[in-house]
């Protein structure tokens, strides 16, 4: 017998329900879990979405009045719902009603003060010095050096705040100094044709005078009588007081001759002198200056933004002349940071939570090796060779070549793969790791001491650090706001690898303590304020003080019970016998009676 329109009608409205009741069960179970969460940001968030997804998430999205779906009845979303599609997501939506989501992830801080009850954000709140403001980090640093045993682990460009008078000045010592040694570096480099960089004929015009490599031999002689107590501050401070005509012909000679290759002007016998004098002191730089070990010979600084990020706003340059004119006409703040010429640059992942327990640090094993657009080279310093920030080389296109990949990216492994044809396999794992890893304890130790301590909150950082060509690692920056966007093949791997391990420790170690937190490693922990083991702890000390005052009151009880009795005793002592001794005598003999009743507590 066929189905009759009216048995057919029945039979769709028997699916509707069932398929209302299977999206309420999983509402509702969603519900009693905590599973709901929202991702208020701009980007490809796939993998954050699956991964949450997996573990019984809904995503609940926000459904604007002027959305044609929120004017839409149930029954025709219901109707069109299929799982993911933008029917589905608008009928939860309007199930779940106005109940805030329990988890959310944002992109910007200013999101944090008006999510404060949802139960899992992105965002951490910064009360005092912010590690992702470059000014405040030169605090950390200065912090750590001052405080921490094995400060000497953590290196970090020289840097200072453009915007402060003490340090600007303390930059323009560093950065006259930095071409003195640039300069006679450069020239002992060459000793076995030293000579050829001077030259006595008065017609060549590509050459430069000579007073400036005598001003740079003799600022680096006094340093050296410094150092080995020949001089005081003082002696020092006056042996090298230059009037701005002899800093400026330093500063002339270092750039004529290492950025533009001319010669100095000399007689063949002053040139006999300077080469002695240079090959005197040359070797004893590296001793001396062991700060400035990777500073290169061309005295390039790059000078950025303090609340710049994605490689906004950086100014590389050489010129002592720019660099105060931009800080005299620019009403930003700007650090300026020495450039280290010989180097490559990794993007790492450092990830803050805290839970009812502890506020964990993590670091994460995998990077990404940022490069450049074009080969690197010291003919000009534009960013598309010096600057290897991935939202800066996205600008610029080129063709694969054998050292360059088109996307401007290596991943870790061919990274190592690169180790490994230059004889060092395991630098990565048993050298620059580890070393990554003990900067952020040091940094992570400061840091909690300026973050507002709230269970529930994580945020993952973006954590830059230069590779040096003998493999030491610098801190470049921490950026609070990293880039999570599949920018390459590489950046899609690493994001989706940081995200999968990410809403591990989130979700997963958050419920079990013995669940996977792939590669994310707890560097540094602390108690939280509220947690069972700190809230034992205060009451231990509390305890601890009250028995101490306990023990105080019963002492001066005692002390008076004793001088009474030795006040009624000392009427029947002869005068002849020595009431001090009594009193001496008295007290010694009380004493292990006290001892006793004072050791209960």
């Amino acid at each position: 017998m066929a189905p009759t329109a009216a048995s057919s009608s029945t039979e769709h409205h028997i699916d509707m329900l069932r398929k209302y009741i299977e999206y309420h069960c999983w509402i509702t179970k969603a519900k009693q879990k905590g599973r709901f969460f929202r991702i208020s940001a701009g980007g490809n968030f796939s993998k954050l979405r699956s991964e949450l997804k997996k573990r019984g998430f809904i995503e609940q999205i926000y459904l604007p009045s002027e959305s044609v779906f929120y004017t839409m009845p149930n029954s025709i979303l219901l109707e069109e719902a299929q799982r993911g599609n933008e029917y589905e997501r608008a009928l939860v939506a309007k199930i779940i009603g106005k109940r805030p989501p329990d988890f959310v992830w944002v992109t910007r801080s200013p999101c944090y003060k008006p999510l404060s009850n949802i139960s899992l954000l992105n965002k951490i709140y910064i009360t005092g010095w912010n590690f992702g403001v470059k000014n405040d980090v030169l605090k950390y640093i200065k912090k750590i050096r001052e405080t921490d045993k094995k400060q000497s682990i953590l290196k970090y460009p020289r840097s200072y705040n453009l915007s402060e008078p003490d340090t600007l000045n303390a930059f323009v010592a560093d950065f006259r100094m930095t071409a003195a040694i640039g300069l006679v570096t450069f020239l002992y480099d060459q000793k076995e044709n030293m000579n050829d960089w001077f030259t006595h004929d008065i017609n060549n015009t590509e050459t430069i005078k000579i007073f400036g490599l005598d001003c740079a031999i003799h600022i680096i002689l006094m340093h050296i009588k410094y150092a080995d107590g020949h001089l005081n501050k003082d002696d020092l401070a006056r042996c090298c007081h230059f009037s701005e005509k002899q800093w400026n012909e330093l500063l002339d000679v270092h750039m004529h001759v290492i950025k533009y290759k001319k010669k100095i002007y000399a007689s063949n016998e002053l040139r006999d002198d300077y080469v002695l004098r240079i090959n005197m002191i040359a070797p004893d730089i590296p001793k001396y200056f062991k700060k400035r070990k990777h500073d290169g010979i061309h005295n390039i600084w790059m000078m950025k933004p303090c609340y710049s990020c994605q490689g906004s706003g950086i100014i590389l340059t050489d010129n002592e002349k720019h660099i105060l004119n931009w800080v005299n006409t620019h009403k930003g703040r700007y650090v300026i940071q020495k450039y280290i010429e010989r180097k490559f640059d990794l993007r790492q992942y450092y990830l803050i939570t805290m839970d009812n327990e502890y506020v964990r640090f993590w670091s994460h094993w995998l990077c990404t090796c940022k490069l450049a657009s074009e080969e690197f080279s010291f003919d000009d310093y534009n960013e598309q060779k010096h600057i290897t920030n991935t939202t800066v080389q996205r600008r610029y296109k080129r063709e694969n070549t054998e050292n360059l990949p088109y996307h401007h990216m290596w991943s870790i492994h061919t990274l190592i793969d690169h180790f490994e044809k230059m004889g060092r396999p395991d630098v990565y794992d048993k050298k620059i790791y580890p070393t990554i890893k003990e900067v952020l304890r040091m940094i992570s130790k400061v840091a909690v001491q300026n973050i507002e301590l709230k269970v529930g909150r994580f945020e993952l950082l973006g954590c830059d650090w230069l590779i040096t060509d003998d493999y030491s690692t610098y801190l470049l920056e921490i950026n609070r706001c990293p880039s999570l966007f599949y920018y390459t093949p590489v950046s899609e791997y690493v994001i989706g690898k940081i995200f999968e391990d990410l809403i591990k420790v989130v979700v997963d170690f958050n419920d079990d303590r013995k669940a996977s937190t792939g590669g994310f490693e707890c560097i540094f922990k602390m108690d939280m304020p509220d947690s069972p083991k700190a809230q034992a702890a205060r009451k231990a000390q509390q305890l601890k003080m009250e028995l101490q005052q306990a023990r105080k009151m019963i002492d001066e009880v005692l002390n008076e019970i004793l001088n009474d009795v030795i006040t009624s005793v000392k009427v029947k002592i002869p005068e002849e016998v020595d009431k001090a001794e009594v009193d001496k005598d008295a007290a010694a003999l009380f004493d292990p009676y006290k001892h006793k009743l004072l050791s209960a507590f």
